[in-house]
Order: structure tokens, then sequence, then C-alpha cells
């Protein structure tokens, strides 16, 4: 994403079981796909109430605030219909602590942390593919789709899925929560 932009992200997360990043990088690069990112990220994120992203409605708003090496971002994002169809602003800060006190006077309150390793790879245009390792939930593949509305945006992700899939060479399992959302249940269950 462009920062200081308004993006339409739409995003699809899959999982595979028995394997770990190593495996879905090595299966990326064996197609001549190298990372053009690769970031350890921190993640504060905010909502006005635990309900905005343990069961998101059309208009919930979450922001965030990503620390990434000495670099700092602020992600507000916007549900529009699923889980993970979101309006996205974004734009770089200066100091991630003022950014999480600015966010607090709003009345927006910190509800997690998320901490991951993030390989970033630009597959063709408009399309990036994501291999996080999540703390306290494992490797997952983001297939993001930004300024989709040239795309026939269901086909192009399932296309995506289905030739990261072969590339892996396992079937997929189709993750509909995001990250903050999966680990606010995770907390929540006995």
């Amino acid at each position: 994403m462009k920062l200081g932009s308004t993006m339409r992200e739409l995003e699809i997360k899959i999982q595979f079981d028995g394997i770990g990043p190593q495996d879905i990088l090595d299966a990326l690069r064996s197609h001549g796909h190298e990372p053009y990112a690769t970031a350890a990220q921190l993640d504060h994120v905010f909502a006005f109430d635990r309900a905005d992203i343990e069961s998101p409605a059309k208009g919930a708003v979450v922001a965030r605030v990503r620390t990434q090496g000495d670099r700092n971002f602020v992600t507000v994002k916007v549900r529009r219909s699923a889980d993970l169809d979101r309006l996205e602003y974004e734009t770089e800060v200066v100091d991630g602590s003022a950014a999480r006190s600015i966010l607090s006077a709003l009345r927006l309150k910190e509800m997690l942390q998320i901490r991951k390793q993030r390989w970033s790879f630009r597959i063709r245009e408009g399309v990036t593919v994501c291999v996080d390792e999540v703390d306290r939930l494992g490797t997952f593949v983001e297939v993001e789709i930004l300024d989709h509305e040239v795309y026939d945006r269901d086909s192009q992700l399932r296309d995506e899925v289905e030739w990261i899939a072969r590339s892996v060479g396992r079937p997929p399992k189709l993750i509909e929560l995001a990250y903050d959302r999966m680990l606010l249940m995770q907390e929540s269950s006995p």
C-alpha cells in the first residue's frame, strides 16, 4: 500500500497443516519469487470495543500502530462486509508511542499486541503474498489484493490460492479471521 493513501484491501488467509514458514518460502522461491521485504513486526491493536474485533459489524473500526525496525505506521481499517474486506488508511509516523497516545485520546482502547515475522512477495501487479509466522498462532499465508476493482476479486483470489497450494504441494485451509480476532478468541477460550 502506498503510504498516506486510502485503499480497499481484500485479503484471504490460508494455512497448511504440518509445514512451517521455510517450506512455503522455498516453494515460492522455486517459482522465481524472492521476498521484497522481510521484517519483524509488533502491532498494537486498538478498537472502541472488543466486539469491534471479536464480532465485527459493517463499519467497525480497528486501528493499529505497527513498529517495524525503526519505522512506525498507523493503520485504520473500516470493515466493509466480510472480516477481511476493509477500507484501509495508512501512514508512516515518526513516533509510535505518540501515535498510540493519540489513538487512546480518541477513546480507542489497546486490545492486544501481535508479534510476527513477515516475508512479503509481490507476485504480480496489485497482488502481494505474505508469509507470516505469528506468535501464539503459527504460520499463515496472506494473499492481498489492493485496488482490486480492476480484478474479478473472487476469481482472482481463488486463482492465487490455487497457485500457492500447487506450489506448496498441499491443500490449504482457508482462514476467515484476522490475527487480532483469532488471538482474542484464543484468550477467551477456556
